[in-house]
């Protein structure tokens, strides 16, 4: 009888801390159905994180992470998603903040003032959201991507030991903070986040620059200026391939970074 009554103490326990827990909404959200995230960055990053759950990305494939608008299709997921992942720097973040007031995660704060917009480049930022999420994933999940982290900021500061200190991009300037405090700089073929054909005068002013710079390796991030390669080709160039993270990758998140960092190494001819 006595193992009878402690046999339904223990059943009614444990019925009352998953009803804490459900009532709460502190059930780890890789047991649940779906995580929304704005783009392909996080999307590599929650992927990991939450192996089991359903991750819908608001920037589709083609999409452009400047100019992308909230399609009803994004507004049901939002609507229903256990958590939202956010850049911060997305032009419709505050649409989103409004919409669900609750269960969004964001490197940066929608009206925050930053010197780029990529800011899933900031591995402090990237830090941050781990921790934030240790609550919500599996925590050898977030630990292993924490310690991963750590050498990747290694990687990142090795860029000050560079001789050569400035890097052309056929692209947009997206590597800020991959760079920041390194002393290297990045030229952009575009600048600004003009989309379309460049103008032939600017063309020319990019390859003028890198002739008179003797430089012989350029780096291309995104395929937008894909066109552009077999040109650069031709005149002699190296093209070096780097990610935005504006479009899919099909890489882990440290995969992604590390790539980048060695492609900046490899255009400043500072690889190992």
């Amino acid at each position: 009888m006595k193992m009878h009554i402690e046999r339904h103490i223990k059943i009614f326990i444990f019925l009352a801390v998953l009803l804490f827990l459900l009532l709460f909404n502190i059930l780890p959200v890789y047991a649940q159905s779906l995580i929304v995230v704005s783009g392909y960055p996080l999307f590599s990053l929650v992927k990991s994180l939450f192996p089991q759950a359903k991750i819908y990305s608001i920037l589709p494939p083609r999409g452009d992470f400047h100019h992308h608008e909230l399609r009803p299709k994004d507004l049901e997921n939002i609507k229903q998603a256990d958590l939202v992942l956010l850049v911060g720097s997305e032009p419709w973040a505050k649409r989103v903040f409004k919409l669900k007031p609750k269960g969004i995660l964001s490197l940066a704060k929608p009206d925050e003032k930053l010197p780029d917009t990529h800011v899933w480049f900031k591995l402090e930022r990237i830090e941050r959201l781990l921790e934030e999420l240790s609550g919500f994933a599996d925590k050898s999940n977030v630990e292993s991507l924490l310690a991963e982290l750590k050498g990747l900021k290694a990687e990142r500061e090795s860029l000050a030991v560079c001789q050569n200190k400035v890097f052309y991009h056929l692209g947009h300037k997206v590597f800020y903070y991959l760079i920041e405090g390194s002393g290297v700089e990045e030229v952009p073929l575009v600048k600004g986040h003009h989309h379309g054909e460049i103008s032939p005068g600017s063309l020319m002013k990019f390859l003028k620059e890198m002739e008179a710079k003797n430089v012989k390796r350029v780096v291309l991030s995104s395929s937008e200026f894909i066109r552009y390669e077999k040109y650069f080709k031709s005149k002699g160039y190296e093209i070096i391939r780097a990610y935005s993270g504006d479009e899919p990758i099909n890489m882990s998140y440290p995969e992604f970074i590390r790539h980048n960092i060695l492609a900046i190494k490899k255009a400043l001819h500072c690889e190992k």
